[in-house]
Order: C-alpha cells, then structure tokens, then sequence
C-alpha cells in the first residue's frame, strides 16, 4: 500500500480519505478496482464509549496510512489524531514547494505483525494496556500485550480468522 502511494499529495490522500467518510455508499472505485468503504463497527463505538465513560485513554494502531487513519478515527469514532497511529512513510516537499508528497519509504516500527506492539511501547508505554482489541491475524503480537488481569477482544466477524487468532 505505502508504495503505491508513492508520489501522491498528502493533499489527495486527505481529499480522498474526506470523501470515504462523507460517502453513503457501501463501496468505492478505485482506479478500476471495488474496495469497501470502512465503516465504524456500531458494537466498537458502544464498547469505546464504555471506556470513555471510565476515564481509559483510547489509542487506535492501523496497517492502514497514519493519514487516513488519523482522519478516520477522529471522524468517525472521536479520538484524537495523536493517538491514532497507522503505517507512515516520509513525506517531502512538493517539487513547487506547495504541499507535500509521500515518498513510499517506510518509517519504522511498520504496523503489522510485530510493528503494532513495537509501537505502542514506543509512543505509547511499557505499561501493558488493560484492554487490547483487532480484528486481523496482524494483530495477535498487540493483543498478547494486554495485562494480565486484562481482556483481548476479537472485534471481527470471520470465524476462521478469529480461530486462526485464538490458536
């Protein structure tokens, strides 16, 4: 993903992720390919706003681009962007000095696999949350990171992956 980005404005990749969120539709073309437009799932928002109702501080840790990711979870679940973390490249000066373009050259710890737990200790903490969440196979390494005393939600609807994920 982060190199097929390579070249686009930050502008656009902003432009695009506001048109997703401002979109009714259920899916979305994308030069010649249908992809699905990311929607809040209705039973996180309640469950995140559970904790909120708690005092616990959310954090949102993405294989998606920190851009649209920050966007995101600010939009649609009210998080701040600075603790929303997604995959991040470099990004540089446009040619007319006009904006910025991503480059497509990864910034460690890169959010998948392994990268999801690096990060949160890196700009998170080394204190392990008390409550972990995903819904992919790619977040197995940030799930085992809960506290003991704490809970792992699988927060997906594939059977076969959360099994996967449980094994």
């Amino acid at each position: 993903a982060a190199s097929c980005m390579k070249g686009i404005s930050l502008q656009a990749v902003r432009q695009a992720t506001e048109a997703v969120i401002a979109s009714d539709q259920s899916q979305i073309e994308v030069e010649g390919v249908t992809v699905p437009i990311p929607r809040a799932n209705p039973m996180m928002v309640d469950f995140l706003n559970l904790l909120r109702l708690y005092s616990f501080q959310i954090y949102v840790i993405s294989a998606t681009n920190i851009h649209s990711v920050r966007q995101l979870c600010q939009a649609m679940l009210d998080i701040p962007a600075e603790n929303c973390f997604g995959l991040d490249t470099e990004v540089v000066k446009s040619e007319n000095g006009n904006g910025e373009i991503l480059t497509g050259k990864l910034i460690p710890p890169l959010t998948i696999t392994t990268g999801k737990a690096e990060l949160y200790y890196q700009k998170i903490g080394r204190i392990p949350p008390l409550v972990t969440a995903g819904d992919s196979e790619t977040d197995i390494h940030l799930l085992n990171l809960v506290d003991p005393r704490g809970i792992s939600i699988w927060v997906g609807d594939d059977d076969s992956r959360y099994m996967n994920i449980r094994e």
